[in-house]
């Protein structure tokens, strides 16, 4: 009789917090991997729950029992993903101990909600579960310690990510009733617009989002001081694109075209925005482009397929709006009108497609020949057999 002593962790901290890939078997490997996540993260509990596991094989060993201990982990998304991760690295270390029992370990949160999918496919693999351990850590019963433990979870992206988008859709569907009522729109939309602030800050730190922006102004200065060429092309997008709302709007006010309603002025400042748009992003890919091919001397032919792929994408977005609009607008028969008006757009979006698919396979066929430029250049060369053509020796008599 084989025991395996299996830690769960579902939500995958072992691997996102240390890069360790699991599944992890063996007492050695096990405590490397909890002292690599109490290093990353002295507050994380399955460092906890890894310790309790190896402590429970311990005690198999010191009474004598074969045993084996393992941990295994799910994805940071949760869900779906974490029981399907789970269920393929439970197989694997099924195959690779052959226990005959089971114990489960886990810190008791949200790993208990995986027990039924683990038990089924012990049941499938002829395992007996034989026990379910939970590593509770013990804590003062304070204010402060709950109130701690509660804002950690309300920061963690299981539960506070899908709370604040909840906040941020009641503010914005709140708003949007409260401004069908005009003369009382002061005293409705405050509530809504303190949700939507809220919710917005609270989506922000679950993401990450202050850390990203953090690292993004590290890269910035980092560009700004090996005067990169994309950091220049980055600016004018920017100005780009605040040139092009500008005058956008703009054209609402004072264009040919007068909208009668909300929809019409989104569709008319949205036809005129987009050249902008793609312009700016087409900037930015050519000086991503230009950087490539200044400090590497290479081309990036991923570069070109990317504009011609905005081009596509801003020639079609343009039909549609188009089309929208003169469906908005023209009162009678406006299907005809619409296939003329938008032709040019959807033409232009066929050729950039094409010229992307030529050039997509000019790059395939590229990296074809080097790669087996590569493999010819490894293999070693062939010796001529002995005796010249390898034909028999004739010896003059």
């Amino acid at each position: 009789m084989k025991t395996l002593v299996l830690n769960v962790d579902r939500d995958d901290d072992i691997g996102v917090k240390t890069g360790i890939v699991t599944p992890v078997t063996g007492r050695e490997a096990n405590l490397n991997a909890a002292v690599a996540l109490g290093l990353a993260d002295p507050e994380e509990s399955d460092t906890n729950s890894i310790f309790g596991a190896i402590s429970l094989y311990d005690k198999l060993i010191r009474e004598e029992q074969q045993a084996e201990v393992a941990t295994i982990a799910g994805d940071k998304r949760v869900g779906r993903f974490a029981d399907l991760t789970l269920g393929r690295q439970l197989d694997e270390v099924i195959a690779a101990v052959a226990p005959t029992h089971i114990i489960l370990v886990n810190d008791g949160a949200s790993d208990q909600q995986i027990m039924p999918v683990l038990t089924m496919r012990l049941h499938q693999s002829h395992v007996r579960l034989a026990a379910i351990h939970e590593i509770i850590v013990r804590q003062h019963r304070t204010i402060e310690s709950t109130w701690y433990i509660i804002w950690k979870a309300l920061l963690s992206a299981s539960l506070g990510r899908p709370m604040a988008l909840t906040l941020v859709l009641i503010g914005m569907l709140g708003l949007l009733v409260a401004s069908q009522q005009l003369p009382a729109i002061a005293s409705q939309a405050i509530p809504y617009v303190v949700l939507l602030v809220l919710g917005l800050y609270w989506a922000a730190l679950t993401s990450g989002f202050p850390q990203r922006v953090r690292r993004a102004m590290r890269d910035f200065e980092t560009s700004m001081h090996q005067a990169r060429i994309s950091v220049a092309a980055t600016l004018f997008a920017v100005t780009l694109l605040v040139i092009g709302a500008l005058s956008s709007y703009n054209a609402i006010l004072r264009g040919e075209f007068t909208p009668v309603d909300e929809t019409q002025s989104v569709v008319l400042f949205l036809i005129n925005f987009t050249p902008w748009a793609v312009g700016a992003a087409l900037l930015r890919t050519a000086g991503t482009f230009a950087d490539r091919l200044v400090t590497l001397r290479r081309i990036r032919w991923a570069s070109l397929t990317q504009l011609l792929t905005t081009l596509t994408v801003g020639f079609v977005l343009e039909g549609l709006l188009l089309s929208v609009w003169i469906l908005l607008t023209v009162k009678e028969e406006p299907l005809p009108r619409v296939f003329p008006a938008t032709f040019p757009f959807y033409a232009a979006a066929l050729l950039s497609t094409g010229a992307a698919v030529l050039l997509y396979q000019y790059i395939r066929r590229r990296q074809d020949l080097r790669s087996r430029g590569q493999r010819q250049s490894e293999q070693p060369p062939r010796t001529p057999p002995e005796g010249g053509s390898g034909g028999p020796k004739i010896s003059a008599a």
